[in-house]
């Protein structure tokens, strides 16, 4: 959802507020928007989050090619496994080395600013067996990284990352910009609710005189 169909969405609410004077059909109103944002927003961070995974492990494919002398062949598109877990595969066989994997991917998380809470698998194509696996805990020192100085020999592998912690999501300047509108929009539909709710309650001043049991109004 774009987020000029939300503000016309919230533009549309405040038109009906306008016109009524109901206190329950404001708060309804009123939860109603702040749901339809909270909802919209957290999508909108999730897809964020996924697509800016995608590129830190298209560059970790990458650097491992690079590693081999190979500028040429390609990284296959990133595959998502299941929530939070991700495939790198290669479109031909590539050595790897362990140290240099765990470096490469270090970095590349760090420049995409990555949740660095994750464990890694290496594959073998020809059967499911994990040629080298390792998890990191914000830092090598925290995590567990065994066997780096072991070279995979040459062949097919895939690599799958799992996070261990849910990525954080990620505020680009449009989202920034869209909380700053739907705030104000939502402190203009309370302000002319309290204006509204004035005007309501506003007692009438009579003039008038008493003279005996009469009231003779001016």
């Amino acid at each position: 959802m774009s987020t000029h169909v939300k503000c016309a969405k919230i533009v549309c609410y405040l038109q009906v507020i306008m016109m009524k004077r109901n206190t329950y059909l404001f708060k309804s109103l009123l939860i109603l928007v702040l749901g339809t944002l909270i909802q919209s927003c957290t999508t909108q961070s999730n897809s964020t989050n996924a697509d800016i995974i995608k590129v830190a492990l298209r560059d970790v494919g990458h650097q491992l090619l690079l590693n081999n002398q190979d500028a040429t062949s390609r990284v296959k598109p990133i595959i998502v496994l299941e929530e939070f877990k991700y495939q790198i595969a290669f479109e031909n066989h590539l050595i790897i080395h362990p140290d240099s994997l765990v470096r490469i991917m270090t970095n590349s998380f760090k420049k995409a600013n990555v949740s660095q809470n994750y464990l890694t698998e290496v594959l073998q194509c020809k059967d499911p067996q994990v040629a080298y696996s390792y998890q990191m805990k914000d830092t090598i020192e925290k995590g567990m990284v065994p066997c780096i100085g072991r070279v995979l020999e040459k062949g097919c592998y895939t690599i799958t990352v799992k996070f261990t912690k849910a990525p954080k999501p990620m505020v680009t300047a449009r989202d920034s910009l869209f909380w700053v509108l739907a705030a104000g929009f939502v402190l203009l539909m309370v302000v002319l609710h309290k204006q509204n709710a004035k005007t309501t309650h506003t007692p009438v001043t009579e003039n008038f005189e008493v003279i005996g049991n009469y009231k003779f109004y001016l």
